[in-house]
């Protein structure tokens, strides 16, 4: 999922000539997002603030399932990090799947507006 969004804001960023260093860490490609003027410029189609604030907990929940050490004998997924235990029971994944989802279809959206204007003859 982290792949997907960080290939997606990679593809953004190039397109609105942010350059990006080749190893940056997904919170650091959001903070270049949330920095891009010319997304907030870009006739209003999007709110580039509440994008940002999916980015960002989108962020935090792949922190906490990919440098937190799993938790057993428990019925929901588990995860132990910096002293606090965190629960990801299935309503809970399925909220994570679906912001998921609506996350990727926008910055798709932004992606292609974005996209470079074939020029015809």
């Amino acid at each position: 999922m982290a792949n997907s969004i960080e290939l997606l804001l990679d593809v953004i960023l190039e397109r609105v000539g942010v350059n990006v260093k080749p190893k940056a860490t997904l919170g650091a490609k959001i903070n270049l997002f949330q920095k891009a003027a010319i997304l907030k410029e870009a006739k209003g189609a999007w709110n580039v603030e509440e994008i940002v604030i999916k980015l960002k907990d989108f962020n935090e929940t792949w922190n906490i399932t990919k440098h937190g050490m799993i938790v057993g004998g428990t019925s929901e997924l588990t995860f132990y990090k910096d002293k606090r235990k965190y629960v990801f029971d299935l309503e809970k994944r399925e909220i994570i799947d679906r912001g998921f989802s609506e996350l990727v279809a926008t910055l798709i959206k932004i992606s292609n507006y974005f996209l470079p204007q074939a020029i015809c003859p």
